[in-house]
């Protein structure tokens, strides 16, 4: 337990996680791979002086497929619990579709379905654009970003 000398309520928080990553790699050298991802997070908090404890579980899966060099399709699946409510849960979809103009730049357009229990529904669009500036990793940029 963290103690504080000005007499404010201490606090101690732990965090948990683990994930496996599985790649699967086109074995004739064509651009037709395979991502998928798996994290699971534990949270855990004790809040003094009543000494009450909260805790949480969250995962994601995170899948991608290669549809050629350019162009990429995944899915991200998120859900979680309230900590302070194990009885309440939030789940999330969020399917994208990503296209490289080159190795500095990638467009990407993805919708957000998300719900839960007192949660409203929400249904978002994305639109992204991200650019890199300088040195990158020494590979193709079309090997499953």
């Amino acid at each position: 337990m963290i103690g504080n000398s000005n007499g404010t309520p201490a606090e101690q928080f732990n965090l948990f996680g683990t994930d496996v990553t599985l790649i699967h790699t086109d074995p004739k050298g064509r651009f037709n791979n395979q991502i998928a991802q798996l994290e699971a997070i534990y949270g855990n908090s004790e809040i003094a002086p009543a000494a009450t404890h909260q805790y949480g579980w969250g995962a994601f899966l995170w899948v991608q497929q290669q549809l050629n060099r350019d162009w990429y399709a995944g899915c991200r699946f998120d859900w979680t619990e309230n900590a302070v409510n194990e009885h309440q849960e939030v789940y999330g979809i969020s399917p994208y579709v990503s296209w490289y103009w080159s190795e500095f730049l990638r467009f990407r357009l993805e919708y957000q379905y998300k719900a839960g229990d007192d949660t409203p529904t929400e249904n978002n669009f994305y639109y992204q654009c991200t650019w890199v500036f300088g040195a990158h990793p020494p590979h193709p940029y079309w090997s499953m970003k």
